[in-house]
């Protein structure tokens, strides 16, 4: 099943930022996966994967990290990616509420379950463990995760 770019309101600045959002096509409480991208963004990529994770019977959802400094996805190769990313510990920080925002909204919805995991890929790696340690999730999956180290800011 196809997801959707969404809209959640931000707790932390003001305004709101996308989030694409895959529903499974069962019925009943199922438990959600949210998606960090890599420095290239809620690309094709993340929502192949969400809706992957969909048909499997899961919430899945990829809010855009980058809306802060610079929405949307960038292609493989831009050279705007490594300005995207910097300062590293400084735009996971303002990402944590971003993070949180989105298991905010999927507590919304009638078909969560009330348990999450959050999935980093590359950039997004340290939410496998901010996730769990500081923003409600259930458990956390880096893919590729860099700079998940002891100055990670954990």
């Amino acid at each position: 099943m196809a997801g959707r770019m969404t809209k959640i309101s931000s707790t932390s600045d003001e305004g709101e930022f996308d989030c694409y959002v895959s529903l499974p096509a069962s019925a009943g409480k199922v438990p959600a996966i949210v998606l960090a991208s890599a420095v290239h963004g809620v690309d094709k990529d993340i929502c192949d994967m969400c809706d992957e994770f969909a048909s499997h019977g899961y919430l899945a959802a990829a809010p855009d990290l980058f809306w802060h400094w610079m929405p949307g996805p960038i292609p493989g190769g831009d050279p705007r990616a490594r300005e995207r990313a910097e300062p590293r510990l400084e735009r996971i920080k303002t990402n944590e509420a971003d993070m949180a925002d989105t298991l905010g909204y999927l507590r919304k919805l009638p078909s969560f379950n009330g348990r999450a995991a959050a999935a980093g890929y590359c950039y997004g790696g340290p939410f496998a463990i901010l996730g769990p340690k500081r923003l409600g999730y259930a458990a956390g999956v880096s893919c590729h995760g860099s700079r998940i180290s002891t100055n990670s800011p954990a």
